[in-house]
């Protein structure tokens, strides 16, 4: 749990210093879906802290779930679509591939089997 934050940063860091080098496709795709998936887990570690009580999750009479936080299916469903772009086009463009992207794509596959296990691929949040 604690990689995903660390690798996605990392290939965030990294596609933005290729980028400026040359402008790939795989490259671009590979940073939105650094992006997209840190903003996802930037919005669940807040949503794990809000619903955290002091006294205990199923002690809270009446709780809400804030609209930004409905917005978390969204963003894993963006994720999910972003992540086979990026996976169609490393297929295309299989010489062009650098190490650091295919971890990234590897990891987005996991993340993806992630979110599916915490319903984040939908809107049943």
């Amino acid at each position: 749990m604690i990689l995903f934050p660390i690798i996605f940063l990392f290939g965030l860091f990294a596609s933005v210093i290729s980028f400026t080098k040359k402008k790939r496709l795989t490259v671009i795709f590979t940073g939105l879906v650094c992006l997209f998936n840190s903003l996802l887990l930037i919005g669940f570690y807040a949503f794990l802290a809000t619903s955290i009580f002091p006294q205990g999750i199923n002690l809270v009479s009446s709780y809400s779930i804030p609209s930004w936080q409905r917005l978390l299916p969204l963003l894993g469903t963006i994720s999910l679509v972003l992540t086979i772009i990026s996976l169609i086009t490393f297929f295309k463009n299989q010489k062009d591939i650098k190490k650091w992207q295919l971890v990234i794509g590897f990891f987005a596959i996991a993340f993806t089997v992630w979110l599916y296990y915490w319903n984040l691929l939908d809107f049943y949040l």
